[in-house]
């Protein structure tokens, strides 16, 4: 198991390509989880504000409910991610892959995600 810097709490395991999948997790606000591989994590209703995730690779996620807000997402990967409902206020997207994402519900800042499958932004 390798441990990942506080605020994060969890379990984590290396994977090919040197990615962290993480398990039994509590993630707090704060969290570093810059470039972590998180594909198909369940991350529902999950505390990620002013977390730091830039490359992330939420491929798959389910993030419902989660509040993202002030994250820093540049360069994150949320291809088909469930994010209805989460809050993504001034969460920075940069560069961002969204395709297939479920944003339904989703609240996020203004003009980033405009009309986005059918996030309120």
């Amino acid at each position: 198991m390798l441990s990942i810097s506080a605020p994060l709490v969890a379990r984590a395991s290396v994977k090919n390509g040197g990615g962290v999948t993480v398990k039994n997790y509590c993630v707090r606000p704060g969290a570093h989880l810059t470039y972590a591989n998180l594909t198909s994590a369940n991350l529902i209703g999950a505390n990620l504000y002013n977390a730091k995730m830039v490359g992330v690779n939420l491929f798959n996620a389910k993030l419902p409910g989660a509040t993202m807000s002030n994250s820093y997402l540049t360069g994150a990967t949320l291809t088909f991610a469930n994010l209805t409902s989460a809050a993504l206020q001034l969460a920075t997207l940069t560069r961002a892959t969204l395709a297939g994402a479920n944003l339904t519900g989703a609240t996020c800042p203004n003009g980033i995600l405009h009309a986005n499958l059918g996030a309120s932004c």
